[in-house]
C-alpha cells in the first residue's frame, strides 16, 4: 500500500520537489487540499498505470469475459501486445 500525506496548497508549493521525488521514488501520494477539503492527489505514473491497469481488467471481467484462459486471451481481450518471446525460452 502506498503512503498518503496530506498537504494544503501553500505547503504543496513550498515542498513540490520533494513531492514529486517522493512520488517517484517511493510512490508516495500526496494529498493536496484547499480549506480542509481534499482536490488533488500527486502520484507516480507507475501507479496511476497500475490503477488503469486494474480498472480495465475488472471492466473486462464485468463484461462476462471468461474467467479462466490464457494469458495471451486475457491479453488479446484487453488489446495488450505481447511480444513472441514473452514467457518462453528464446
Amino acid at each position: 500500500m502506498a503512503e498518503i500525506e496530506h498537504l494544503g496548497i501553500r505547503e504543496t508549493r513550498k515542498h513540490l520537489s520533494d513531492v514529486v521525488h517522493k512520488a517517484a521514488t517511493r510512490r508516495r501520494r500526496t494529498v493536496i487540499t484547499n480549506n480542509g477539503r481534499d482536490v488533488a492527489v500527486i502520484m507516480s505514473v507507475a501507479e496511476v498505470e497500475d490503477l488503469e491497469d486494474r480498472a480495465a481488467y475488472a471492466e473486462w471481467r464485468r463484461s462476462g469475459s471468461p474467467t479462466v484462459g490464457t494469458l495471451e486471451d486475457s491479453a488479446r481481450e484487453l488489446g495488450i501486445v505481447i511480444p513472441e518471446t514473452h514467457g518462453r525460452a528464446a
